[in-house]
């Protein structure tokens, strides 16, 4: 996703969540975004291509929204998509989306968390994961679990921008650089005995 994409959607997003806040709908109408983004353009086949194409006049856009969604998202995520639609935005929805639920979550004073782990986590450690995340931030978390089979084993957590690696990947290469320091200082005492010798 390009940078201007990412800053227009976060523009677009508020928008959307402040109106959807104020009319009290607001995790609907996130809802109905996230299924379209996630559910809707992947299995439509060309569909992102068509929104992300200047070729195709805003007016067409707008007629297909209309025709495709009315009656099946909610009257004011059909509104925000026409408007998107009129701007030629809709190759933004992703990371409008993603905005959404950034903003969302500010809103209700929750953090996103992503935890990283080689295998898919059950229930009960998410839960007990979500919980120490919780007490450690002081602060709500909406966690987000994902698979990363390069891991070998342990996870990683990333809070915004600062990354907590717990993961054996990472012990090892802390062992390997140990290692190496060790060995390196195991050499300058014996070239100094050595020399003063």
């Amino acid at each position: 996703m390009d940078l201007t994409k990412q800053q227009l959607g976060k523009i677009y997003a508020k928008a959307l969540m402040a109106t959807a806040e104020q009319a009290g709908v607001a995790e609907v109408v996130l809802e109905e975004l996230s299924g379209l983004v996630h559910q809707v353009l992947p299995k439509v086949e060309h569909l992102e291509d068509v929104f992300d194409s200047p070729r195709i006049p805003p007016a067409a856009k707008v007629a297909l929204i209309e025709r495709s969604l009315k009656g099946r998202v909610s009257d004011l995520l059909l509104d925000f998509l026409r408007v998107t639609a009129e701007h030629d935005r809709l190759g933004c929805l992703e990371a409008i989306e993603a905005g959404a639920h950034q903003h969302f979550n500010e809103l209700r004073g929750r953090v996103v968390v992503e935890v990283h782990t080689a295998t898919e986590i059950d229930s009960t450690i998410q839960s007990k994961v979500e919980s120490a995340l919780k007490s450690a931030l002081e602060t709500e978390v909406d966690l987000e679990a994902m698979v990363k089979e390069d891991l070998i084993g342990g996870m990683v957590v990333r809070v915004g921008d600062t990354v907590y690696d717990a993961s054996v990947a990472h012990r090892l290469k802390e062992l390997k650089r140990d290692m190496v320091m060790e060995s390196g200082a195991k050499v300058r005492k014996t070239i100094d005995q050595f020399v003063s010798g």
